[in-house]
């Protein structure tokens, strides 16, 4: 399956931003909390995953662990799922976050912070280009979404699992009532499990 291509056959395109999304788990931002920047985590299996949005169906596409080909679709089920979502081992807390719109929210904080004389001029990326200034890391990312003054949008608390994800409000610590659900759907697995046996075409 292609990066922009869902079963319900939408076209599911990078270019608009409120189809793109990002799960990453606490764990991986408690490993590398002051020694990586927040959008330069390298991926690790189970912790990180690019989620897109399919919004005629309400699917969701996964690219698990920096992969360039799909691994999971999801289908939004009832809340009351919930429990086969949280409880399995590969089950990890984190965050859910819009791409391009979370991090403009995060520039911005940061910028105004800089005007104010509050925080110095962070690193976003990499530190091969950092030039002496810090890494704008995971702690402190986690910092401005859970002690801010001023909270963040375009975020989520989110449960992720081998079956599933659920979406909290930000709010949610307790994780006790999801705003959304999705599941692996067995006919939707088979159906990419299909398209990866499909032979290469031959070339013209």
């Amino acid at each position: 399956m292609s990066h922009i291509g869902c079963l319900c056959g939408n076209d599911v395109r990078e270019n608009d931003f409120d189809n793109v999304w990002h799960f990453v788990s606490f764990d991986l931002m408690e490993k590398f909390a002051d020694n990586a920047p927040f959008f330069g985590l390298d991926y690790e299996p189970g912790e990180q995953s690019d989620v897109w949005h399919c919004k005629q169906c309400d699917r969701l596409i996964l690219f698990d662990d920096g992969g360039n080909y799909v691994t999971r679709y999801m289908r939004v089920v009832a809340p009351d799922d919930l429990a086969s979502i949280v409880s399995p081992s590969s089950a990890r807390q984190g965050i859910l976050y819009n791409e391009e719109r979370f991090f403009d929210a995060v520039d911005e904080a940061i910028s105004a912070k800089i005007d104010a004389g509050e925080c110095p001029d962070y690193e976003f990326f990499d530190a091969a280009y950092a030039h002496g200034n810090p890494l704008l890391t995971p702690r402190i990312v986690r910092g401005m979404l859970l002690d801010g003054e001023k909270p963040l949008p375009h975020w989520y608390r989110a449960v992720m699992s081998e079956g599933g994800l659920a979406i909290f409000d930000s709010g949610d610590k307790a994780l006790a009532l999801p705003l959304k659900c999705w599941l692996t759907n067995a006919e939707d697995m088979a159906a990419l499990r299909a398209d990866k046996e499909q032979p290469p075409e031959n070339p013209a």
